[in-house]
């Protein structure tokens, strides 16, 4: 009895905040994948990803794939092993999923490789109803999870931020990341209260009153983060 045939792959589902809403990175498939075979999903909706090569451990392939062929400077979080012996018809591809958090100012910067014929950012709120490749739709599904897992029990979300921002921006992205409303005088009186943020000056508003600029207090974000506080307005 022959061994297994096993391929190793990883995806990683990227997120930025445009216009205050949460975006996620999607390339749409070429007619031909990375090693010249035929692709199964042509023009499919996909996250950027690839092959395992059999001289590198999967954090190589990570750095190798999300630096220089995509563009982006990112720090991947471990998200999950989708293994679902038929989500590639070709043959069994086991997927180490992960994902990653950047500001708007880095979006721009995204490119797609020759295994995408384009590619783009897409609202969370409005993503395609059909038309993806293997099981993506399902990892984009359990990043959004542990993402609001994650907001709606300690502070998270900041690398979606520039490094100054209005008390109005992290609003709102508290909103996208809980999926839900989030009272902005209870949510201002929490910031102040924990000190997570602090002033760093000012910009042009509208109506002509100044905008008050922060920037997260990393010292007390990682006291919050041990303690497991939560992060409820």
């Amino acid at each position: 009895m022959k061994p297994p045939s096993i391929r190793l792959a990883f995806d990683c589902v990227i997120l930025s905040v445009m216009e205050r809403k949460l975006h996620v990175a999607l390339g749409r498939r070429a007619a031909l994948n990375e090693v010249d075979e035929a692709d199964p999903f042509p023009n499919a909706y996909s996250l950027p990803g690839g092959y395992v090569r059999d001289d590198e451990a999967v954090a190589d392939t990570i750095r190798r794939r999300l630096g220089p062929e995509i563009g982006l400077d990112l720090d991947p979080v471990p998200l999950g092993v989708f293994d679902d012996p038929k989500r590639d018809p070709r043959h069994r591809v086991v997927s180490i999923a992960c994902y990653a958090l950047i500001p708007n100012e880095q979006a721009e910067r995204l490119q797609w490789g020759p295994a995408y014929k384009s590619g783009g950012w897409y609202p969370i709120d409005k993503l395609p109803a059909k038309g993806w490749a293997f099981d993506h739709r399902q990892i984009v599904q359990r990043a959004l999870s542990e993402l609001r897992y994650h907001a709606l029990r300690e502070p998270t979300g900041f690398a979606l931020l520039p490094k100054n921002f209005a008390l109005r921006e992290l609003h709102a992205l508290q909103e996208q990341l809980r999926q839900e409303a989030v009272d902005l005088r209870n949510f201002r009186k929490y910031i102040v209260r924990t000190g997570l943020v602090e002033e760093v000056g000012s910009t042009p508003g509208r109506h002509g009153y100044p905008t008050k600029l922060y920037e997260v207090r990393a010292s007390v974000l990682r006291e919050l983060k041990e303690k497991g506080y939560a992060a409820k307005a």
